[in-house]
């Protein structure tokens, strides 16, 4: 760059000079000027219409588009969960069952080895949902994050009566979680014949198990 464009540039950063008169000092042609001013000073009223109703009819597009899949993936949930019906009504009543549901609770009370046998149920449970999970979808992470902390403790040790709700909570907390959403998609199974626009607090739950909310 020769000595006068550096001080055509000196000029225009000094606020010496205007910017018409500093892009001609540089040597550009008139059209790379009326090109450079029109970046300067931003599109026209109408060209700002324009790209605000381009970016408009985007959007509005995309929208639309992710409403079409998120109903197909609900309804498609919600036709699986009919289809398994039998198998998750069994699973219920299954965890329903004094012996299933009162008496391992009870268990966590009564510092019992026989409540880290809802580990089993609780695994029973996940792998059901997952069975009815539209394809590709994986269960929710807060969800697996509450079983894995729960199904991880095993069979009964001695060492865990030192720390007995440490070790033992976890197991009940999860079945619940698990036993709370295999009753949601058995009770909205039942009741829905289309997924809804406005979401009972259930279903909302269970579409959150499946990453669908």
């Amino acid at each position: 760059m020769n000595k006068e464009d550096v001080t055509a540039k000196k000029r225009y950063a000094t606020g010496h000079t205007s910017r018409g008169c500093v892009l001609e000092d540089l040597g550009l042609s008139k059209s790379e000027v009326r090109r450079l001013k029109a970046e300067v000073v931003g599109p026209t009223p109408a060209r700002k219409k324009s790209i605000v109703k381009a970016a408009v009819k985007k959007h509005e597009a995309e929208m639309l588009d992710r409403y079409k899949k998120h109903t197909g993936l609900t309804k498609t949930l919600l036709a699986n969960i009919k289809a398994r019906m039998p198998e998750l009504e069994k699973l219920l009543a299954g965890c329903s069952s004094h012996w299933g549901y009162e008496d391992p609770v009870y268990r966590l009370y009564h510092g019992s080895y026989k409540v880290f046998g809802l580990q089993d149920a609780t695994l029973q449970i996940v792998e059901e949902l997952r069975t009815v999970a539209p394809d590709g979808f994986p269960l929710n992470a807060d969800f697996l994050q509450i079983v894995d902390r729960g199904t991880k403790a095993g069979e009964f040790r001695l060492e865990y009566n030192k720390d007995w709700h440490r070790h033992a909570g976890p197991v009940v907390e999860a079945f619940f979680h698990a036993r709370y959403f295999l009753e949601m998609a058995v009770k909205y199974g039942r009741e829905l014949d289309e997924p809804p626009d406005c979401l009972p607090s259930g279903w909302a739950s269970v579409l959150y198990l499946y990453n669908l909310r």
